[in-house]
């Protein structure tokens, strides 16, 4: 059945080509887009009536709406979302994945979007056990702290620095942050902007004496919609959604959709 289905879908879309270079993008199939089925408030989330929210789900849907191109949502654990796109060839159903870094392996089977947003990494902690802050001058710095992070994120680079010993044992940013007001933990290992977000949606309720401080010496990181090099129009899926971005970014929109969701924007330039 997969095999057929991809048969008629490339057969389509080279019928479409061979007609004129011009064919009517409502000819299009609709884009399949998985995305990880877990909380990331503020950017991918169910509400209270079990609806997806988010800023990067409403600028993903801007984004192919404004390249013309149909949509069919499909949340997923992570780990199967990223092996559904990157053997897109195969499978020949989703081609689109939201959201993720750049990195050497994904280069292999991914093409990245224009950025979506960025992301700060670093820690929390409070101002009444740190008044001066934390002392990082470097990653290997992290060591001489009781840190505490959520469960199921991945914190395994750490061990690379000779980090160890992270207690993941909170199931939410709500119990994390609570973990460090009762100073059950020194540092929260959680970027800047979603902490900032969720509080702002109210999912969490951020101390007065609660600071972050970036991670010494790494930048900022870029988040992308993925492409799966396997899907037959993967290049030009990349084009439309780029130009999309662009002007989504340029125009200021991209700002206000992620406004309500995050103080601080999608904190690209």
């Amino acid at each position: 059945m997969q095999i057929l289905r991809l048969f008629r879908w490339r057969a389509a879309l080279a019928l479409c080509f061979a007609l004129a270079a011009g064919c009517a993008r409502a000819a299009d199939p609709p884009v399949q887009v998985c995305f990880d089925e877990a909380d990331h408030t503020p950017y991918l989330y169910r509400d209270a009536q079990g609806r997806w929210q988010g800023a990067t789900l409403a600028l993903t849907r801007a984004a192919l709406d404004r390249a013309g191109l149909a949509v069919q949502w499909r949340p997923m654990p992570w780990p199967r979302c990223l092996r559904e796109v990157q053997e897109v060839a195969q499978r020949g159903e989703i081609e689109l994945l939201i959201y993720g870094s750049r990195n050497q392996d994904r280069e292999r089977h991914f093409l990245f979007t224009q950025p979506l947003h960025r992301i700060t990494g670093g820690v929390w902690y409070s101002r009444r056990s740190y008044p001066q802050g934390p002392q990082l001058e470097r990653l290997e710095d992290l060591g001489q702290y009781r840190l505490c992070g959520i469960h199921g994120y991945n914190y395994g680079w750490l061990s690379e620095r000779g980090v160890s010993g992270v207690d993941s044992g909170a199931l939410s940013l709500k119990a994390v942050l609570d973990k460090l007001a009762r100073g059950r933990c020194e540092l929260v290992l959680s970027s800047r902007e979603p902490v900032r977000g969720a509080a702002q949606l109210g999912f969490v309720s951020l101390s007065e004496d609660f600071e972050f401080l970036p991670y010494p010496g790494r930048e900022p990181v870029s988040q992308h919609l993925l492409v799966g090099r396997g899907s037959p129009r993967a290049a030009e899926l990349l084009r439309r959604l780029d130009q999309a971005l662009s002007e989504l970014h340029a125009s200021g929109a991209a700002q206000k959709l992620y406004k309500p969701f995050l103080p601080d924007g999608t904190g690209l330039p």
